[in-house]
């Protein structure tokens, strides 16, 4: 019998550095970005059996019904269900910073048109026309209030309005 001495000690060795954080293979995480972000074809995602087809090796005899069931089960993985949400979600924040950034462009543009007196005095009145109109300054607001009366004081404001009725 041999020593604990002359045993070599052995190392889990891993290329995934993160093991907890990246449990998706190259060929699921194409899948799920697949299915966010698409293709030229389809830039806003690609339906589960466009992201199966893309993603893995599918034979051209293989049913359509085949493959929406792999897509299908593949995309109940938990893991893979977990970095869809989180890739919409972070694509969701891209459009809306996107947004803002094109709302900031057109609101500019549109102020220098409005104070630029090279332009025509229509193509700047409609300029301070839509800026208006962005920030809401032609809206009628209507303020309502509601003050709640306790049944008491409903009753006594009916009497003496029945009482000058019953005058008349």
């Amino acid at each position: 019998m041999s020593d604990k001495k002359d045993k070599p000690k052995l190392k889990i060795v891993s290329s995934n550095k993160n093991p907890d954080k990246n449990k998706l293979t190259a060929k699921q995480l194409g899948f799920v970005k697949s299915l966010v972000y698409g293709d030229e074809e389809n830039p806003n995602g690609m339906t589960l059996s466009q992201a199966y087809k893309k993603n893995y090796s599918v034979s051209p005899n293989t049913k359509p019904s085949t493959i929406r069931d792999m897509a299908s089960k593949l995309k109940a993985n938990p893991f893979i269900t977990h970095m869809i949400l989180k890739l919409t979600e972070e694509k969701n924040r891209r459009n809306i910073v996107t947004d803002i950034k094109k709302e900031e462009l057109i609101l500019n543009k549109l102020t220098e048109f409005m104070n630029n007196e090279d332009f025509s005095d229509s193509a700047r009145v409609r300029s301070a026309e839509l800026i208006g109109k962005h920030y809401k300054l032609f809206t009628d607001v209507t303020e309502v209030t509601n003050k709640d009366k306790s049944t008491i004081e409903v009753e006594q404001q009916l009497r003496e309005k029945l009482g000058k009725l019953l005058e008349k």
